[in-house]
């Protein structure tokens, strides 16, 4: 293991990494602490025969609540803009600051540094995810409410498995383009193009789109978990890999 690559990569990933993770602590520490305060809202403002029923229902039900704003909401939007973030500047960053020369005469292939640089980004990304949700926990705890069991973490590897797909991606394009803003340009337009099924209310369509997967909707409703799907994901991440490694192999710096 060559610490001194990994330790490189988070030097350069250490601002974004603790803004978001500062980000995504906050939000972890604002959602059980609203309830309260929503629930009584709604119920003062709609009552029980509110029009706006499902609403209601969520703003009522603690458990809904979590998971609906938690996994179906916050963690898969800001994760996914958190991998854009980290994967535009994985190479493309190097060009813009005339580093990659200096990278890649290293004894060790390219796509090792790469895969190096990936890992570490990747890792990152989990690290925030796990501990981010951790903190719902003593939160859920300190406001009153009943605290959510260990399998309140199912949908936690569907989450990062999807945004291991767009971290990959993202660092595609940060293979290809030596401008990092391009670069996630690029990525965010292909992945609202992805996001299209999700949009369209009709099974099973809606489900073509990873950000419905990411979600971990099924896990909640079913307490199953869509292992194929999750292997599928995998899959793509490292297809996507050796694209990238291929390209990069052959890229002129």
């Amino acid at each position: 293991m060559n610490t001194r690559l990994i330790y490189k990569e988070y030097k350069d990933l250490r601002f974004k990494f603790w803004l978001s993770f500062a980000i995504l602590i906050a939000t972890a520490l604002i959602i059980p602490i609203t309830f309260g305060y929503l629930a009584d809202l709604f119920v003062d403002l709609l009552g029980d025969q509110a029009l706006l029923h499902d609403l209601f229902i969520q703003f009522t039900n603690y458990p809904l609540y979590l998971f609906g704003n938690w996994y179906a909401k916050n963690l898969y939007q800001m994760g996914t803009l958190i991998a854009l973030f980290f994967g535009m500047g994985l190479i493309a960053n190097e060009t813009t600051r005339k580093t990659s020369s200096l990278i890649f005469t290293q004894p060790l292939k390219r796509s090792t540094i790469y895969l190096y640089k990936f890992g570490t980004a990747a890792g990152l990304l989990i690290l925030m995810l796990l501990f981010s949700t951790l903190i719902l926990y003593p939160t859920t705890a300190m406001v009153g409410e009943q605290m959510p069991g260990l399998d309140f973490l199912a949908p936690l590897p569907m989450t990062a498995a999807g945004l291991l797909i767009i971290l990959a991606l993202t660092g595609l394009f940060s293979v290809l383009f030596d401008d990092s803003i391009k670069a996630g340009a690029i990525s965010a337009l292909i992945l609202a193009i992805i996001a299209i099924p999700g949009w369209i209310p009709k099974e099973p369509i809606y489900k073509l789109s990873i950000f419905y997967h990411m979600k971990g909707i099924s896990i909640f409703l079913n307490g199953e978990f869509p292992w194929l799907v999750f292997f599928i994901f995998l899959a793509i991440t490292a297809l996507l890999l050796i694209i990238t490694t291929k390209i990069l192999d052959q890229k002129d710096f």
